[in-house]
């Protein structure tokens, strides 16, 4: 071997060395990151879940139409005004320039007074601080199984798909897809369901908010199970809707009434003026209502 050869050679072997005893270190990285990675350990995020705040707020850095982001909130405000925000909202708002600003930017959704201790008020500054220091926006979630997925995309077709769109676009709640970008429906907010997490979904999806959102766990429809379900669902991708066409549509066609043997005058001598179709969507029914009695005059 030359000695061009022999220091070709030798480069090669340190190199080889080098990559031999930094590729470990790689691949070792990424897991004492994860291994490392700091839970909250207080009790203001309990606090903050089970009070409803997770209904209003998020910490993605993006204001909800019912609420402020938290993202460094503790940096935009001192403490003692956060003390005096979280006991009595109210009264702050009567003379703090940057609260009046909030009511007027949130309007219908005013901040309110939960009734907080203290204690509880420390709790969750406590948590609001960790949140912008050492905090995540959103924890990872567990997949669904595919068994799960399909109870969980009856449950959502069931109870969600009327406000949310079928295709999670939106509708009159907000979108529900896992990220917050949406191409084909811009003018729809919401979105970014993972930035979200599954407690604070689970916390919404229990409690309601105060848009309009039921109470699905407090009112008994939910179970806790099923609530985790919808949560960990809502952050997956939704799955295709199949297309009804016409074929299809007329397979499910009961005619009620042939055209022959429908009335050429009016029955009703007006009244149907006063009458309501109404869609059962959960019963998978349409009803027609008496506007005048309230009662139903018939239902498909």
């Amino acid at each position: 071997m030359n000695q061009k050869h022999k220091k070709t050679s030798l480069q090669w072997l340190g190199i080889g060395l080098l990559i031999t005893f930094l590729f470990p270190v790689a691949c070792k990285k990424p897991t004492e990151e994860i291994a490392q990675k700091k839970e909250y350990a207080g009790k203001g995020k309990e606090i903050f879940i089970n009070k409803g705040c997770v209904a209003c707020h998020d910490f993605s850095g993006t204001d909800k139409p019912t609420g402020p982001s938290l993202k460094g909130v503790t940096k935009r405000v001192s403490v003692e005004w956060l003390q005096k925000w979280l006991k009595n909202p109210d009264e702050v708002k009567k003379t703090d320039k940057y609260a009046q600003e909030l009511d007027k930017k949130f309007p219908t959704s005013n901040m309110i007074n939960l009734g907080l201790t203290d204690q509880e008020i420390n709790d969750i500054i406590d948590y609001l601080k960790w949140m912008d220091t050492e905090g995540s926006v959103a924890a990872d979630f567990k997949p669904l199984s595919p068994e799960e997925f399909e109870r969980a995309k009856k449950i959502y077709f069931e109870r969600c798909s009327g406000c949310h769109g079928a295709k999670r676009w939106g509708a009159t709640g907000p979108s529900l897809l896992p990220t917050s970008h949406i191409d084909k429906a811009k003018e729809i907010p919401g979105g970014g369901t993972r930035e979200k997490g599954t407690e604070a979904l689970k916390a919404i999806i229990w409690n309601g908010t105060p848009a309009g959102m039921p109470p699905w766990g407090k009112e008994g429809v939910l179970t806790e199970e099923e609530v985790e379900l919808m949560a960990r669902y809502v952050q997956m991708d939704p799955p295709e809707v199949p297309k009804l066409g016409m074929e299809e549509a007329k397979k499910s066609w009961e005619l009620l009434v042939k055209p022959e043997d429908r009335p050429k005058s009016d029955p009703t001598n007006g009244k149907y003026l006063n009458y309501f179709g109404v869609i059962l969507r959960d019963a998978g029914k349409v009803a027609i209502i008496d506007g005048t009695t309230k009662k139903f005059f018939s239902q498909w």
